[in-house]
């Protein structure tokens, strides 16, 4: 296949950085085709040849196991490398996604505090930390707070426009809601923010829009969770 191919030519890359690039390319490519344990496997042996990778090893190891679904899995080897490098933000930040995904509300915001400790510009986090609010808590002001703070950092970046969108929809301001939304859509038509711009749309009573806005996006990324899950909610 042409996983295989792939594998095989990024495994005969051994030299300098770009040989490093490769190696962390064959356990990605190794996970995505569903073999995990051999991703994993892959990438021990890459640590222990090169003890200086350890923190980019864990960071592939967590990412490969949150893709294939295994969130346990991913928080034990995030804690774990959180124990060996207390905090480490990149780790800090990858344990919170995944602390997320598990319900693990608690560790996932408390992550994302101890980032903003340590780094209080860190505009990333403040945008997940805001976005997270926004999502499974009612504290919106707090959740807006955070979003905008990561907006005066990063005015143009499309993960951040959709948060205060999406914050501006909870709070029930919908025409700003759609503004934003629409702007962050066109900087990137990611699926994720497709669907959080049809809900507006569809909110607003535009649901042929929605409905096209939804069809385009599925062309483009036909596996989206985000579009099947609000897909299914609009035929309700």
């Amino acid at each position: 296949s042409h996983f295989d191919q792939a594998i095989q030519w990024y495994t005969q890359v051994q030299t300098g950085e770009r040989g490093l690039d490769a190696q962390f390319r064959v356990a990605s490519l190794l996970g995505r085709k569903g073999d995990v344990e051999a991703a994993r496997r892959f990438l021990y042996e890459l640590q222990k040849q090169n003890p200086e990778l350890s923190l980019q090893t864990y960071l592939a190891e967590i990412e490969i196991l949150n893709t294939a679904g295994r969130y346990a899995d991913a928080m034990t080897v995030a804690t774990a490398a959180l124990e060996k490098k207390p905090k480490q933000v990149d780790l800090l930040y990858a344990r919170s996604l995944v602390a997320e995904k598990t319900g693990d509300m608690k560790t996932a915001e408390a992550d994302l505090r101890s980032i903003l400790n340590i780094e209080p510009e860190n505009a990333h986090a403040l945008n997940a930390l805001g976005y997270m609010l926004s999502n499974h808590t009612q504290r919106y002001q707090e959740a807006l707070d955070y979003i905008e703070r990561a907006l005066k950092l990063l005015p143009d970046e499309p993960a951040v426009i959709d948060s205060i969108g999406w914050i501006n929809y909870r709070m029930g301001n919908l025409p700003q809601a759609e503004q934003y939304l629409r702007r962050a859509y066109v900087l990137n038509k990611d699926a994720e923010i497709a669907s959080h711009l049809a809900e507006i749309l569809w909110a607003q009573g535009k649901k042929e829009e929605a409905r096209a806005l939804l069809k385009e996006a599925a062309k483009r990324d036909p596996d989206s969770p985000y579009l099947k899950e609000m897909h299914d909610r609009l035929k309700q």
